[in-house]
Order: C-alpha cells, then sequence, then structure tokens
C-alpha cells in the first residue's frame, strides 16, 4: 500500500543500473512482504520511476507511451522463446505466460504515476499466485530485493557512478555490458545469490543476465530502432543522474520537508468567497489543490513493515469462505518497532488468494508497544482491497477491557479486516448511485475468549484507502458509506488515479461513486460553475426540486452549518439538547446542526438563540470555517497570504483571528474596492466557492 512519496533524495544507483535496462526491479515486490532496511515496496518503484520521468523531456516520454500501444501485436515467442513458455504455462494453471509479460510489459512502458500504479497493481491483483505457482516458494520477493541491494553495494563500492556520467557524455557507455559484468560480480561474491540464481534458472531455464536482456528484442518487436533504444536509455540514465545530482547524493529522506495536511488549493488565483456574482471571481484557482491522497502520509514519515511479525493461519469462515488469519507476535513486533530509532507508522500486509477473506489480530500489548516508541504512531492493515491506518492511540486496552467485562490482567486482542463485501441492503440500487469500486468493509474489534465487542466509532479521523480497477474521475467522484437504513453518507476524500484515500470516524461500508450534476441556472462562463458543480457532484450542497440551484440566493446559518458537517463528513450521537431557544428539535438540520455542535464549530448568540433562518455574514462564515479548519488540523506554513482592508474595523471582535485565518489561505477575499464588508450576507455560489477551497486546503478534497 501507499507509504509516502519518495523524494528525489531517496532515488539510489540501485535505480541508476538495474531499472534502466529491465522491469524485474518493479515487478518483484508483488507476491510477498517485502523485509529491507531500505523499506521498498512495489510504490516506492513507482514513485522512484516517476521522479525519474519527470527528469525527461516529453518526445521522450512520448516515445515509450507509443511503444506501449504496440503491445498487442508482439509475438512473444520471439521475445521470451518457446521453452520459457512452455515451462510457465506448464506451472500455471491457465497457461499465462503471455498474459504474465503483457502485464510486465505494462509496466515497463508506463511513463505517468496513474498508469504505473495501475499497472503494478493489475500484476499484484491478478498474477500473484502465478509467481508462486511458478517459483513453488523457492525464490522469494525478499531474496529478489536483497540481490538488487547486494547489486546496489557493489555498484557504491566500485564508485562507478562518476564513471558512468563521464561514458554518458562521451556518448560511450556500453548499457548490455555494464548491467553482465555487474550482475555477475554480484552473485559470485555471495554464495547466497547464486543459490538464488540457480533456483530461478531451475523454474525458468534463465539466468538473472537473461532476464535483463530480454527487453532488447521486446523493444525491437515495438518497432524501436536501435539508434532509439540507445537515445532512451542515454535519457533515462541521465535523468537519474540528474535527480541524484540535484540532492547531492543525499540518501537520508528522512530530512525532507514535511507534507503536512494542508496545499496550496486556497491560495490561487483572486476572487475567494468574496468575489461579487458581477464576474469578478477568479475559479482558474481551481487547479491549485494538490489531491494526492496521501495527506496523512507525509514526506520525511518513518514506516516500517511488520508483516512478518505475524503468524499465518488458511482456514474457513463460519459461513464457508475460505480465509487467511494474521496472529501478530508481540514479541517479534517489539523487536522489530525497536530496531529502528523513529516510527510514524507501523504496516501490516494481509495477502489473501482467490476468494480469500482476511484477518490480522493484533494483541492489545503490541499496541502498546507502538504507543510507547510513538504516541502519535499507526498502525496500517493492508489488503488488495486497501487499507486502515488506525491510530494507535485509539485503542486503550483498560477501556476495552472493561466493555468487555474483562479483569485488568485478562488479554485483549483486536482483530482488524479489510474485505471486499457486499450491499446487503441495497443502498447503491435503492438510490441509484453510479458505484465505481467494489465495496469495502473496513472492521475493527476487541475479543477475549468468547467475548467480543465492535469498535466502530474513533476519537479522530481515521485514514483509509479504496483501490479500484480503474483511475477515478477526481472532479466527479466521491467515498460514501453505506448505511444500514438504507441512506448513504458522502466522507471527505482524495483520489490518486486508482486509489481513493478518504477521512472518516466511523467503521462501515464503503464505496466509489461517481456522479455528475449540473443547473439550468449555472450556465456556461458563470464564475463559480466550476465550484458548484463540483460539491453538488458530492453530494454537498444541493439544489432545488426545479433543477435550478440559485446561486444569488443569500445563505441562512442554518444552511451553513449543514454544508460543513457534510463536507468533513460529521456524525454524532448526541442527541438535540434544547440548547437553543429557537431551535425545537423538528428541524430538518437538526441532526447536522447538533454533529457542528458537538465538534465545536457552532456555539450559538449569547442570548441562547442560533437564528437558524437569519442569512449568514461573511465573518460569520469566516468564523465557522476557521473553526472547522482546527478541528480537521491543516498546515500552518500554507497560511501566507496578508491583506488590509480599509473596513478591517468593522469586523467584530471575535472574528477578527478567524477573517485573517481565512484571507491568508485564500479561502476568503475582500471585494474589488478593497473592503471585507463583514456584515454583508453571502450568496450561494459564493459559499461553495468558499467550501472547496477550504475543503482543498485541508486536503479533504483534489
Amino acid at each position: 500500500m501507499k507509504r509516502f512519496p519518495l523524494s528525489k533524495k531517496a532515488i539510489n544507483v540501485m535505480l541508476a543500473t538495474a531499472l534502466v535496462a529491465t522491469p524485474l526491479a518493479t515487478v518483484v515486490p508483488v507476491g510477498e512482504q517485502v523485509v529491507s532496511a531500505e523499506e521498498v515496496t512495489a510504490d516506492d518503484f513507482v514513485d522512484r520511476l516517476v521522479n525519474i520521468y519527470d527528469e525527461m523531456n516529453d518526445t521522450d516520454k512520448q516515445i515509450i507511451n507509443d511503444a506501449k500501444g504496440e503491445l498487442d501485436g508482439v509475438n512473444w515467442g520471439n521475445v521470451l522463446g518457446s521453452d520459457l513458455i512452455n515451462k510457465i504455462d506448464t506451472k500455471t494453471s491457465s497457461g499465462n505466460a503471455v498474459e504474465i509479460a503483457e502485464a510486465v510489459a505494462e509496466i515497463v512502458y508506463s511513463t505517468s504515476a496513474s498508469d504505473l500504479t495501475s499497472a503494478v497493481n493489475d500484476f499484484r491483483n491478478n498474477h500473484r499466485e502465478d509467481f508462486h505457482a511458478i517459483f513453488e516458494g523457492e525464490v522469494t520477493v525478499d531474496a529478489f530485493l536483497g540481490f538488487f541491494i547486494a547489486f546496489e553495494d557493489h555498484v557504491r563500492s566500485k564508485s562507478l557512478l562518476e564513471h558512468i556520467s563521464e561514458q554518458l557524455n562521451d556518448g560511450e557507455f556500453d548499457y548490455e555490458s555494464f548491467i553482465r559484468t555487474n550482475v555477475r560480480e554480484t552473485v559470485e561474491e555471495n554464495s547466497e545469490y547464486e543459490d538464488l540464481e540457480n533456483n530461478f534458472k531451475d523454474a525458468t531455464g534463465l539466468t538473472f543476465n537473461d532476464i535483463f536482456a530480454m527487453k532488447a528484442p521486446l523493444d525491437q518487436e515495438l518497432g524501436l530502432e536501435e539508434g532509439t533504444r540507445k537515445a532512451l536509455r542515454t535519457a533515462f540514465a541521465n535523468a537519474i543522474l540528474s535527480t541524484l545530482e540535484d540532492d547531492g547524493e543525499n540518501d537520508d529522506s528522512s530530512n525532507d520537508s514535511s507534507g503536512g495536511s494542508g496545499s496550496s488549493g486556497g491560495s490561487g488565483g483572486s476572487g475567494g468567497s468574496g468575489g461579487s456574482d458581477s464576474g469578478s471571481e477568479d475559479s482558474g484557482s481551481d487547479d491549485s489543490g494538490s489531491g494526492d491522497g496521501q495527506d496523512d502520509q507525509s514526506q520525511g514519515e518513518s514506516s516500517i513493515d511488520a508483516s512478518d511479525s505475524a503468524d499465518v493461519e488458511h482456514g474457513t469462515t463460519p459461513d464457508g469462505k475460505p480465509s487467511v488469519t494474521l496472529t501478530v507476535n508481540t514479541e517479534r513486533l517489539t523487536e522489530k518497532v525497536n530496531s529502528q530509532g523513529a516510527v510514524d507508522r507501523v504496516t501490516l500486509n494481509i495477502e489473501k488468494g482467490d476468494g480469500e477473506v482476511g484477518e490480522i489480530r493484533i494483541p492489545s500489548d503490541a499496541f502498546d508497544v507502538v504507543k510507547e516508541k510513538n504516541p502519535n504512531a499507526v498502525v496500517e492493515v493492508a489488503s488488495q482491497e486497501g487499507s486502515i491506518s488506525l491510530p494507535a492511540s485509539e485503542i486503550d486496552r483498560e477501556q476495552l477491557a472493561t466493555q468487555l467485562g474483562l479483569s485488568d490482567s485478562d488479554e485483549v486482542n483486536i482483530s482488524v479486516s479489510v474485505n471486499q463485501s457486499e450491499d446487503t441492503d441495497d443502498v447503491i440500487g435503492q438510490n441509484a448511485l453510479n458505484a465505481k469500486s467494489p465495496v469495502v468493509e473496513f472492521s475493527v474489534s476487541a475479543s477475549s475468549g468468547d467475548r467480543s465487542t465492535p469498535v466502530n466509532r474513533f476519537n479522530q479521523y481515521v485514514s483509509r484507502d479504496i483501490v479500484g480497477g480503474e483511475d477515478f474521475n477526481a472532479e466527479r467522484s466521491s467515498v460514501v458509506r453505506l448505511n444500514e437504513d438504507g441512506s448513504y453518507t458522502p466522507v471527505p476524500s482524495v483520489f490518486n488515479g486508482n486509489r481513493a484515500t478518504f477521512k472518516s470516524f466511523t467503521n462501515s461500508k464503503y464505496t466509489v461513486v461517481e456522479n455528475e450534476v449540473s443547473f439550468s441556472d449555472v450556465t456556461a462562463g458563470y464564475w463559480a460553475k466550476d465550484h458548484i458543480e463540483k460539491l453538488s457532484s458530492k453530494y454537498i450542497i444541493e439544489g432545488y426540486p426545479n433543477g435550478n440551484f440559485e446561486p444569488r440566493e443569500t445563505t441562512t446559518r442554518a444552511e451553513v452549518a449543514a454544508l460543513l458537517t457534510r463536507s468533513i463528513g460529521l456524525a454524532t450521537d448526541v442527541e438535540y439538547d434544547n440548547r437553543f431557544a429557537d431551535v425545537s428539535g423538528s428541524e430538518w438540520f437538526v441532526d447536522e446542526l447538533m454533529a457542528a455542535v458537538d465538534a465545536g464549530l457552532i456555539e450559538g448568540h449569547e442570548n441562547g438563540s442560533f437564528s437558524p433562518n437569519d442569512p449568514i455574514t461573511r465573518e460569520q462564515v469566516a468564523t465557522m470555517i476557521a473553526r472547522a479548519m482546527d478541528f480537521v488540523s491543516y498546515d500552518e506554513s500554507e497560511l501566507s497570504r496578508v491583506a488590509h482592508f480599509s473596513d478591517q474595523a468593522d469586523v467584530a471582535p471575535w472574528a477578527q483571528a478567524e477573517v485573517e485565518k481565512l484571507v491568508q489561505a485564500g479561502i476568503l477575499e475582500g471585494r474589488p474596492n478593497n473592503q471585507f464588508v463583514p456584515k454583508d450576507s453571502i450568496v450561494r455560489a459564493e459559499v461553495a466557492t468558499s467550501l472547496e477551497r477550504f475543503l482543498k486546503f485541508v486536503n479533504f478534497m483534489n
């Protein structure tokens, strides 16, 4: 699963050598867990490759992409040879040699993050069992990665980077000879890798160098002439060297600047919600949101894969489904955690076979080990369908023991699962939702002996991922929770290719849906059209039954309370307590109002009223959104904009700090005459614009 975006500093000599000639390094981390000093994962390779491709010019990248378009016409017999095809077809149940080769080639000839991620995920999902069948457990991913790291160490020891650079500049670099010589030397230096190559050869009939050499005939099949191939190899190697030189070959990625939860989403362009309906709003700022779906996996985060600390057992569920259960060994996990200086994320991967459901059982004292190391650390449980990043602080053993009726000495186990599920309540059908991903159920429970209790609600946002079969439309897609009463609830979500990352306080069933909304009175060219349609498509803001949006209508305090609640996915079990003198408890907005009150976003007036139907003022909107920013957290370093309004003294004392915050974030701006007009009401188009910019700023929306 996605850990964090690696910086250019993390690109090493392994890429400058192995990846320049072969896809093997991008493919191997898909069969089993990855255990290495560098915590290399399939997504790490994608990140690293994209960083390199970014250094190449568009023409070279287009040549590679064009080659991918010719894959359907490849004669794989010329590339693989009939002996290899027969060996693989014999070992795999469905004779998958050509399909496997095509899947690998999709990785080799993809240059964008979305294409690479999709290709790697397709390989992972479709050919995991083939990998095990071909090598019969004798060749593991860990061993492969060990070889590549040894290969890198070997190249480093010979100080070959400068040598490569010199020969590239002279146009004399011999890739094939370089790879062939150093692969052979690495194997000869370590009997472990000699055994690995022998096992590999027994399974496929190929040596490591044979694998490296396969790309040349594949390039020829795709119509790439020798001159073009040489130019591409040189361009790729130069791109690697460029990334290394840019960062002084410093491999310590922990020194990178942290990503934080904010983005530049709100600061681009003029306008903000202060823009008038006359068209002074600049909707061109839409493109400034980061939307990379990696908000809580920041650059510089220290992550360890502790999957090997768990024992694996295959069996059958009570309803007859094949299952795999991982049970974490606390002693092994402790050793793993304490072997690293800093730990922000502990990852546990559930590898499932076809049709299997997966579960991981984690002793509560294992969570205590993680919390002792870092009270803010998260434990990520990942499967093919997605992942859940559970803050270790959310697991309170004493509280759970009390709920289970246990003594302090009784052991408590935490079970976590991420599995594809069914829409048993037909929420999708009843609501005519356009589902774009499988339904995925996220489950956490505590148990001891025959006692069990669900852990369905958390004290903070818990980040989760859903992985789809194809890229999602970030502008029109949302993750929704499927509720048992047949309703659905949108939750904050960002999209990166075929991965949806979302935040919620509750466990349940979730899916990605796509929705497209337009309004008859929001015409092409209207300054807020994109903002309005985007939030409407994501089920945050609604139009009227007649098909209009009425963008110039004023917005009430109750409406903004409801919109904020929907925007950040709030929910509450707190019933209305008659705290406001002018709210009876039967109004349409009461549940959403109480969720906002429970979160501290709304306080009401000093006289005990809420004035739900009063038009909301600009300074009141600023106050509510500023409190929402504090509630979800954000990157304060993004507060860079400064504005001085001629009517600044008119802002109420209780709203001054909040107005300043939203102006600095680019969420609200003044009117064209350099006034903020804090007491003016705000229209629906302005509310939609400010909410969208707020959600981008806190990275709750692309």
